[in-house]
């Protein structure tokens, strides 16, 4: 299938970040670009130039199938939180997506975790400096994306379903998960086994915040996007 027949190219940043921060900065757009592939950008609630406190707290998958718009299917890709958010597009909507590249995605960020969350949230929501290590670390990527801090634990904080099995097998289009062997995030298994034609990609010595910028991760997951 030729580029110009493809698609366009949804791109969903992770938790604290943006498009420019996750998909700009590390080469995403531009290589898309050179591939003829048209870009489309999803800001999560409580995100980006448009954030504001009315829609901080809004449904992630809202968000994702928002942008993709009037276009009738996409491939997409999603990073971190931008990744359980397109999970949750796609298990609520499976007809709109033609291929799906979720990065930096495991099994445990398909169940709620509210009380994790919402210590996190509460960390990097409060004033003043916190001795909260994952805290200082997202309060990091905020202020790098140009985010509101108080905006974006806003999103931390609000309600989110866990993701069942039986809505994973609403997915019938190919699936890339990508983690790296040094990510948090892992395993995958659920997703691996939930997913109807699902394969996995394991970055070796990448971290969870190294995914995006992993040059083998950005090709592998172009040349799955072209397929």
């Amino acid at each position: 299938m030729k580029a110009d027949a493809l698609p366009p190219v949804l791109l969903i940043h992770g938790m604290g970040s943006s498009f420019e921060h996750n998909w700009k900065r590390s080469g995403w757009v531009d290589r898309l670009g050179e591939r003829n592939r048209e870009v489309l950008a999803a800001h999560l609630p409580g995100h980006g130039p448009e954030a504001s406190l009315e829609t901080a707290g809004g449904l992630l998958s809202d968000a994702v199938l928002a942008a993709i718009g009037d276009h009738p299917v996409v491939d997409a890709v999603g990073f971190s939180a931008g990744g359980f958010s397109l999970v949750s597009a796609a298990v609520r909507a499976p007809e709109r997506f033609r291929r799906l590249a979720i990065l930096g995605v495991g099994d445990g960020m398909l169940n709620d975790h509210s009380a994790g969350r919402m210590e996190l949230a509460r960390e990097v929501g409060a004033p003043g400096e916190t001795d909260h290590k994952g805290a200082r670390v997202m309060r990091t990527i905020i202020r790098s994306a140009g985010n509101d801090q108080a905006l974006v634990a806003i999103q931390m904080g609000a309600q989110r379903s866990a993701v069942t099995d039986e809505q994973l097998a609403r997915v019938t289009c190919p699936a890339l998960i990508v983690l790296g062997d040094k990510d948090f995030a892992g395993p995958a298994d659920r997703l691996l086994n939930g997913f109807a034609d699902a394969r996995l990609l394991t970055l070796p010595g990448v971290n969870h915040n190294q995914t995006t910028s992993d040059p083998h991760c950005i090709q592998s997951v172009l040349d799955f996007l072209d397929a």
